[in-house]
Protein backbone atom coordinates (compact mmCIF):
# COMPACT_ATOMS: atom_id res chain seq x y z
CA UNK A 1 0.00 0.00 0.00
CA UNK A 2 1.14 3.11 -0.72
CA UNK A 3 2.44 4.98 2.26
CA UNK A 4 0.64 8.01 1.91
CA UNK A 5 -2.45 5.95 2.06
CA UNK A 6 -1.56 3.89 5.28
CA UNK A 7 -3.96 4.87 8.69
CA UNK A 8 -2.32 6.90 11.14
CA UNK A 9 -2.18 4.58 14.10
CA UNK A 10 -0.40 7.61 16.06
CA UNK A 11 -2.92 7.96 19.39
CA UNK A 12 -5.59 10.70 18.74
CA UNK A 13 -6.12 13.04 21.54
CA UNK A 14 -9.33 14.83 21.30
CA UNK A 15 -8.89 18.65 23.00
CA UNK A 16 -10.76 18.17 25.93
CA UNK A 17 -8.31 15.05 26.88
CA UNK A 18 -5.39 17.83 26.27
CA UNK A 19 -6.61 20.29 28.44
CA UNK A 20 -7.34 17.50 31.55
CA UNK A 21 -3.88 16.24 30.97
CA UNK A 22 -2.72 19.81 31.09
CA UNK A 23 -4.30 21.10 33.95
CA UNK A 24 -3.46 17.60 35.74
CA UNK A 25 0.11 18.07 35.46
CA UNK A 26 -0.12 21.45 36.17
CA UNK A 27 -1.81 20.49 39.49
CA UNK A 28 1.15 17.81 39.64
CA UNK A 29 3.76 20.56 39.50
CA UNK A 30 1.90 22.48 41.66
CA UNK A 31 2.25 19.90 44.33
CA UNK A 32 5.86 19.38 43.69
CA UNK A 33 7.07 23.03 44.38
CA UNK A 34 5.13 23.12 47.71
CA UNK A 35 6.89 20.28 48.82
CA UNK A 36 10.06 21.12 47.56
CA UNK A 37 9.64 25.05 49.67
CA UNK A 38 8.18 23.09 52.91
CA UNK A 39 11.80 20.85 52.84
CA UNK A 40 14.07 23.81 51.94
CA UNK A 41 12.33 25.73 54.54
CA UNK A 42 12.87 23.23 56.98
CA UNK A 43 16.29 22.80 56.03
CA UNK A 44 15.54 19.40 54.94
CA UNK A 45 18.31 20.40 51.57
CA UNK A 46 19.28 16.66 50.81
CA UNK A 47 15.42 15.82 50.58
CA UNK A 48 14.83 18.84 48.52
CA UNK A 49 17.72 18.14 46.19
CA UNK A 50 16.12 14.91 45.51
CA UNK A 51 12.80 16.53 44.65
CA UNK A 52 14.50 19.35 42.75
CA UNK A 53 16.43 17.11 40.46
CA UNK A 54 13.19 14.88 39.38
CA UNK A 55 11.16 18.34 38.39
CA UNK A 56 14.30 20.04 36.32
CA UNK A 57 14.52 16.89 34.52
CA UNK A 58 11.62 18.45 32.85
CA UNK A 59 11.75 21.93 33.54
CA UNK A 60 15.27 23.00 33.69
CA UNK A 61 14.30 26.32 33.08
CA UNK A 62 12.43 27.19 35.60
CA UNK A 63 13.82 30.23 36.96
CA UNK A 64 12.28 29.62 40.91
CA UNK A 65 13.36 25.71 40.32
CA UNK A 66 17.32 27.14 39.26
CA UNK A 67 17.05 29.16 42.42
CA UNK A 68 15.65 26.78 44.79
CA UNK A 69 18.60 24.43 43.39
CA UNK A 70 20.63 27.28 44.17
CA UNK A 71 19.85 27.58 47.96
CA UNK A 72 19.52 23.98 48.44
CA UNK A 73 23.25 23.23 47.08
CA UNK A 74 24.62 26.06 49.64
CA UNK A 75 22.73 24.24 52.02
CA UNK A 76 24.31 20.95 51.56
CA UNK A 77 27.91 23.03 51.44
CA UNK A 78 28.29 22.96 47.13
CA UNK A 79 28.87 26.62 46.83
CA UNK A 80 30.05 26.77 43.65
CA UNK A 81 27.04 24.84 42.47
CA UNK A 82 25.21 27.32 44.12
CA UNK A 83 27.03 30.46 42.69
CA UNK A 84 26.17 28.67 39.47
CA UNK A 85 22.48 28.73 39.69
CA UNK A 86 22.09 31.97 41.53
CA UNK A 87 24.31 33.67 38.51
CA UNK A 88 21.91 31.72 36.08
CA UNK A 89 18.70 33.63 37.42
CA UNK A 90 20.01 36.82 37.96
CA UNK A 91 21.49 36.76 34.29
CA UNK A 92 18.92 34.86 32.21
CA UNK A 93 16.00 36.73 34.21
CA UNK A 94 17.12 39.79 35.67
CA UNK A 95 16.57 38.62 39.31
CA UNK A 96 17.73 41.44 41.84
CA UNK A 97 17.60 38.78 44.66
CA UNK A 98 19.28 36.12 42.75
CA UNK A 99 22.20 38.31 42.09
CA UNK A 100 22.18 39.22 45.87
CA UNK A 101 22.83 36.02 46.35
CA UNK A 102 25.47 35.59 44.21
CA UNK A 103 27.14 37.79 45.94
CA UNK A 104 27.04 36.46 49.13
CA UNK A 105 27.33 32.95 47.66
CA UNK A 106 30.79 34.82 45.97
CA UNK A 107 32.01 36.17 49.41
CA UNK A 108 31.70 32.69 50.97
CA UNK A 109 34.13 31.90 48.05
CA UNK A 110 36.48 34.37 49.45
CA UNK A 111 35.87 35.77 45.67
CA UNK A 112 36.21 38.71 46.62
CA UNK A 113 36.83 40.92 43.57
CA UNK A 114 33.43 39.42 41.74
CA UNK A 115 31.66 39.51 45.25
CA UNK A 116 31.92 43.49 45.38
CA UNK A 117 30.72 43.87 41.82
CA UNK A 118 27.62 42.11 42.52
CA UNK A 119 27.27 43.99 45.71
CA UNK A 120 27.75 46.82 43.31
CA UNK A 121 25.41 45.78 41.03
CA UNK A 122 22.77 45.23 43.75
CA UNK A 123 22.77 49.17 44.67
CA UNK A 124 20.72 50.08 41.63
CA UNK A 125 18.53 46.92 42.02
CA UNK A 126 17.69 47.73 45.48
CA UNK A 127 18.13 51.51 45.44
CA UNK A 128 14.10 52.12 47.18
CA UNK A 129 14.83 48.65 49.57
CA UNK A 130 16.71 50.01 52.76
CA UNK A 131 16.80 46.59 54.46
CA UNK A 132 18.68 45.55 51.58
CA UNK A 133 20.75 48.22 51.40
CA UNK A 134 22.29 48.42 54.72
CA UNK A 135 23.25 44.42 53.83
CA UNK A 136 24.68 45.73 50.74
CA UNK A 137 27.18 48.78 52.11
CA UNK A 138 28.17 46.65 54.94
CA UNK A 139 29.35 43.57 53.17
CA UNK A 140 31.02 46.13 50.73
CA UNK A 141 32.60 47.29 53.85
CA UNK A 142 33.56 44.07 55.15
CA UNK A 143 34.98 43.14 51.33
CA UNK A 144 36.83 46.53 51.34
CA UNK A 145 38.29 46.00 54.51
CA UNK A 146 39.53 42.51 54.25
CA UNK A 147 41.20 43.54 50.85
CA UNK A 148 42.80 46.44 52.51
CA UNK A 149 40.96 49.40 50.90
CA UNK A 150 40.03 51.07 54.26
CA UNK A 151 39.04 54.31 52.85
CA UNK A 152 36.56 52.55 50.64
CA UNK A 153 35.49 49.96 53.74
CA UNK A 154 34.61 52.86 55.88
CA UNK A 155 32.67 54.58 53.56
CA UNK A 156 30.19 51.55 53.24
CA UNK A 157 29.98 51.36 56.97
CA UNK A 158 29.07 54.71 57.15
CA UNK A 159 26.06 54.20 54.69
CA UNK A 160 25.05 50.92 56.19
CA UNK A 161 25.18 52.94 60.18
CA UNK A 162 22.99 55.72 58.20
CA UNK A 163 20.37 53.26 57.47
CA UNK A 164 20.63 51.23 60.71
CA UNK A 165 22.78 52.27 63.53
CA UNK A 166 21.93 49.75 65.92
CA UNK A 167 22.94 47.03 64.38
CA UNK A 168 25.43 45.19 66.41
CA UNK A 169 27.67 43.08 63.89
CA UNK A 170 28.00 46.75 61.68
CA UNK A 171 29.23 48.70 65.15
CA UNK A 172 31.77 45.62 65.98
CA UNK A 173 33.13 46.21 62.46
CA UNK A 174 33.63 49.57 62.86
CA UNK A 175 35.59 48.68 65.84
CA UNK A 176 37.58 46.40 63.86
CA UNK A 177 38.14 49.39 61.05
CA UNK A 178 39.34 51.33 63.60
CA UNK A 179 41.65 48.73 65.12
CA UNK A 180 43.18 48.29 61.65
CA UNK A 181 43.60 52.50 61.24
CA UNK A 182 45.52 52.21 64.78
CA UNK A 183 43.03 54.10 66.56
CA UNK A 184 42.48 52.67 69.73
CA UNK A 185 40.37 54.94 71.61
CA UNK A 186 37.68 55.06 68.33
CA UNK A 187 37.98 51.17 68.46
CA UNK A 188 36.73 51.62 72.39
CA UNK A 189 34.29 53.39 71.84
CA UNK A 190 32.28 51.26 68.80
CA UNK A 191 33.32 47.87 70.83
CA UNK A 192 31.59 49.20 74.01
CA UNK A 193 28.39 50.53 71.96
CA UNK A 194 28.33 47.09 70.61
CA UNK A 195 28.54 45.14 74.03
CA UNK A 196 26.01 47.39 75.35
CA UNK A 197 23.66 46.99 72.74
CA UNK A 198 24.17 43.38 73.10
CA UNK A 199 26.04 41.90 75.92
CA UNK A 200 25.72 38.31 74.65
CA UNK A 201 27.62 39.04 71.30
CA UNK A 202 31.09 37.45 71.59
CA UNK A 203 32.60 39.57 69.02
CA UNK A 204 32.33 42.70 70.76
CA UNK A 205 34.31 41.09 73.73
CA UNK A 206 36.69 40.05 71.53
CA UNK A 207 37.15 43.71 70.37
CA UNK A 208 37.20 44.81 74.19
CA UNK A 209 40.15 42.18 74.68
CA UNK A 210 42.23 43.23 71.95
CA UNK A 211 41.54 47.12 72.90
CA UNK A 212 42.09 46.59 76.81
CA UNK A 213 45.43 44.70 76.01
CA UNK A 214 46.58 47.01 73.73
CA UNK A 215 46.25 49.43 76.45
CA UNK A 216 48.45 47.33 78.89
CA UNK A 217 45.46 46.06 81.03
CA UNK A 218 46.13 42.20 80.98
CA UNK A 219 43.75 41.57 83.81
CA UNK A 220 40.79 43.35 82.11
CA UNK A 221 41.29 41.23 78.76
CA UNK A 222 41.93 38.14 80.08
CA UNK A 223 37.78 38.81 81.68
CA UNK A 224 37.11 40.39 78.17
CA UNK A 225 38.51 37.18 76.52
CA UNK A 226 36.74 34.76 78.95
CA UNK A 227 33.60 36.29 78.62
CA UNK A 228 33.55 36.08 75.07
CA UNK A 229 34.75 32.55 75.47
CA UNK A 230 31.80 31.88 78.14
CA UNK A 231 29.10 33.04 75.25
CA UNK A 232 30.51 31.02 72.68
CA UNK A 233 33.24 28.27 73.67
CA UNK A 234 34.26 27.36 70.16
CA UNK A 235 34.87 30.81 68.97
CA UNK A 236 38.51 29.96 67.38
CA UNK A 237 39.31 33.78 67.46
CA UNK A 238 38.67 34.39 70.64
CA UNK A 239 40.46 30.43 71.60
CA UNK A 240 43.17 31.66 69.72
CA UNK A 241 43.91 34.68 71.09
CA UNK A 242 43.41 33.39 74.66
CA UNK A 243 46.14 30.49 73.62
CA UNK A 244 48.87 33.29 72.27
CA UNK A 245 48.25 35.68 75.46
CA UNK A 246 48.70 32.27 78.02
CA UNK A 247 51.62 31.14 76.25
CA UNK A 248 53.24 35.16 76.59
CA UNK A 249 51.52 35.62 80.37
CA UNK A 250 52.56 31.91 81.67
CA UNK A 251 49.33 31.59 82.44
CA UNK A 252 48.78 27.90 79.81
CA UNK A 253 46.82 26.53 82.80
CA UNK A 254 43.94 28.99 82.70
CA UNK A 255 43.06 27.73 78.92
CA UNK A 256 43.75 23.90 79.55
CA UNK A 257 39.64 23.47 80.17
CA UNK A 258 38.45 26.02 77.17
CA UNK A 259 40.89 23.60 74.44
CA UNK A 260 39.49 20.71 75.50
CA UNK A 261 35.76 21.74 75.19
CA UNK A 262 36.93 23.72 71.72
CA UNK A 263 38.70 19.76 71.11
CA UNK A 264 35.33 17.70 72.11
CA UNK A 265 33.37 19.83 69.12
CA UNK A 266 36.43 19.71 66.92
CA UNK A 267 38.14 16.51 66.80
CA UNK A 268 39.64 16.75 63.39
CA UNK A 269 41.21 19.72 64.15
CA UNK A 270 45.06 19.22 64.41
CA UNK A 271 46.46 22.27 64.75
CA UNK A 272 44.57 23.22 67.60
CA UNK A 273 44.98 19.71 69.18
CA UNK A 274 48.67 20.29 69.29
CA UNK A 275 47.99 23.39 71.08
CA UNK A 276 46.52 21.14 73.50
CA UNK A 277 49.32 18.91 73.73
CA UNK A 278 51.82 22.10 73.99
CA UNK A 279 49.78 22.94 76.78
CA UNK A 280 49.31 20.12 78.88
CA UNK A 281 53.41 19.69 78.24
CA UNK A 282 54.08 22.65 79.57
CA UNK A 283 51.63 22.41 82.51
CA UNK A 284 53.64 18.67 83.44
CA UNK A 285 50.74 17.06 82.11
CA UNK A 286 53.37 14.31 80.42
CA UNK A 287 50.75 11.90 79.71
CA UNK A 288 47.94 13.74 78.61
CA UNK A 289 50.17 15.49 76.08
CA UNK A 290 51.39 11.75 74.60
CA UNK A 291 47.91 10.82 74.25
CA UNK A 292 46.53 13.58 72.38
CA UNK A 293 49.52 14.02 70.23
CA UNK A 294 49.22 10.04 69.61
CA UNK A 295 45.74 10.59 68.85
CA UNK A 296 46.81 13.42 66.38
CA UNK A 297 48.88 10.79 64.66
CA UNK A 298 46.58 8.31 63.79
CA UNK A 299 45.25 10.54 61.21
CA UNK A 300 48.25 12.16 60.28
CA UNK A 301 51.47 9.78 61.36
CA UNK A 302 53.72 11.69 59.12
CA UNK A 303 53.09 15.61 60.69
CA UNK A 304 56.27 16.66 61.43
CA UNK A 305 55.33 19.04 64.42
CA UNK A 306 53.57 16.34 66.05
CA UNK A 307 55.84 13.72 66.02
CA UNK A 308 58.82 16.70 67.31
CA UNK A 309 56.40 17.69 69.78
CA UNK A 310 55.96 13.84 71.09
CA UNK A 311 59.53 13.31 71.29
CA UNK A 312 60.10 16.29 73.42
CA UNK A 313 57.18 14.83 75.40
CA UNK A 314 58.89 11.65 75.53
CA UNK A 315 62.72 12.83 76.43
CA UNK A 316 61.25 14.84 79.10
CA UNK A 317 59.47 11.54 80.51
CA UNK A 318 62.21 9.85 80.53
CA UNK A 319 64.41 12.33 81.93
CA UNK A 320 61.92 12.89 84.83
CA UNK A 321 60.74 9.80 85.46
CA UNK A 322 63.95 8.00 84.44
CA UNK A 323 62.49 5.50 82.18
CA UNK A 324 60.70 5.19 78.73
CA UNK A 325 57.02 5.76 78.74
CA UNK A 326 54.20 3.60 77.13
CA UNK A 327 50.85 5.44 76.91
Amino acid sequence: MDPMFQQDRSPVVDSSKQANQSRSTRATDSASLINIKTLIDAQEFHAAKSLLADYMATNDEHPMAVFWMGQVLRGTGDLKGAATCFQQVAKNWNDPIAMFELAHAQTDLAQVKDAIQSYQSCLTLFKDHPDYLFSIHKELGNLFLKSGQVDQAEAHYQLAYQINSSSVALLVNLGTLEVQKGLWNKALHWYRKASRQDSHNDRAWIGLALVHRQFGDHELSWANIERALDLNSVNPTALKLAIQWAFQDHKTARIVSRLETYMSWHQDDTDMGRLLAQVYFDSGQYINAATELERLLLNQPTDELSLELLRQVEEQMQKEWGESSEC
